[in-house]
């Protein structure tokens, strides 16, 4: 399937999200307290400590989410923006690979992944100046065969005691990756 058909199936959908999920404390259990572990010594450059708990999706035949970001502006999370701060990035595990489909897609950077199992995805919601990336809206596409399990990590800003700098010394650019 071509990237533009992903998108049309996608948009076609009349749902924004058909997947099961749950959430689990980093310390949960073993492999949890493990798994959190393993990812905080991947990703040296955030404090996990300050990321909400993972999130374990579930998507069976027909399971997507529609092209969305990953970085709240309703008022109904205002209070946990202000404590926590917003969704600085997200990391996505791959625990299972949909025999067909399940893609996920970067629908402004035109750019999909069919991630194998085992695999870890990174990127920023936002900018240096805790504004919205654009650049980071994505869809998980509709699984065709099969079923896709993720768990998805969610870092918050508040406590990220980090700076990027791009080559032009504006703040980070999610365009210097290209």
């Amino acid at each position: 399937m071509t990237l533009e058909q992903m998108i049309t199936v996608q948009s076609t959908n009349q749902s924004m999200r058909e997947a099961n999920g749950t959430w689990i404390a980093h310390g949960k259990t073993l492999k949890f307290a493990a798994l959190f572990s393993a990812l905080q010594n991947l990703l040296p450059l955030f404090d996990l400590r300050r990321s909400e708990p993972f999130q374990v999706i579930n998507y069976n035949r027909g399971g997507h989410y529609a092209p969305h970001y990953d970085y709240p502006t309703d008022e109904k999370t205002q209070k946990v923006m202000e404590k926590r701060g917003n969704r600085i990035a997200t990391v996505i595990v791959v625990l299972k690979r949909a025999e067909k489909g399940g893609g996920l897609v970067f629908t402004e950077l035109k750019t999909s992944l069919l991630p194998d199992v085992g695999d870890v995805i990174l990127w920023f919601n936002m900018t240096s100046r805790h504004q919205l990336e654009y650049l980071s809206k994505h869809a998980a596409c509709p699984v065709e065969r099969g079923r896709k399990i993720v768990i998805s990590l969610w870092i918050r800003s508040k406590g990220q005691e980090f700076t990027l700098k791009s080559r032009n010394s504006n703040g980070f650019d999610f365009r210097d990756f290209n």
